[in-house]
């Protein structure tokens, strides 16, 4: 099963498994801003998943304790799942603390943290935190396509 994690924001990280084999991509547009930035994320975002063509994906839900970038990562956010349901693929919302337990068995783990366990765990190393959250979602995804419901709390399904 093609299963695709994504963590949103304007460094959105991807990563498709398809069994053990790992895609990464990093979505990141260094000089645009405000819709433009909006518009080539959302369509390179697009173009990724009809390449792709994941039969279920994982999107990190939302931080709300950034202020400051909130605004800009629901739209993205928004963007994305629009694009998910456009194209009636089905996903799983899972909120930061779920990736962190299931990553690392704390709910609240930083960065490095995770990086770590991921590492350790599954062999993943990227350059990108971004990407190594979404290779971790994309591993909650097959947990959960396997019938693992442990994280399922907090967790929402969107089917197509």
């Amino acid at each position: 099963m093609k299963i695709l994690g994504v963590d949103p924001s304007t460094y959105t990280g991807l990563c498709l498994l398809d069994g053990d084999i790992s895609t990464p991509k990093l979505l990141h547009f260094d000089k645009a801003k405000g819709f433009e930035r909006l518009h080539l994320i959302a369509q390179s975002f697009r173009n990724t998943v009809m390449e792709w063509s994941p039969e279920l994906v994982v999107i990190e839900g939302y931080a709300y304790g950034n202020v400051n970038s909130l605004v800009t990562l629901v739209e993205i956010g928004t963007l994305l799942r629009k694009t998910l349901y456009d194209a009636k693929i089905s996903w799983y919302d899972a909120p930061p603390s779920v990736l962190k337990k299931f990553t690392t068995g704390k709910g609240n783990s930083n960065k490095a943290a995770i990086a770590k366990a991921v590492q350790e765990r599954w062999g993943f190393v990227s350059k990108s935190d971004d990407v190594v959250d979404a290779y971790a979602l994309a591993r909650l995804g097959q947990a959960l396509a396997s019938g693992d419901e442990t994280f399922l709390k907090g967790v929402t399904y969107h089917g197509s």
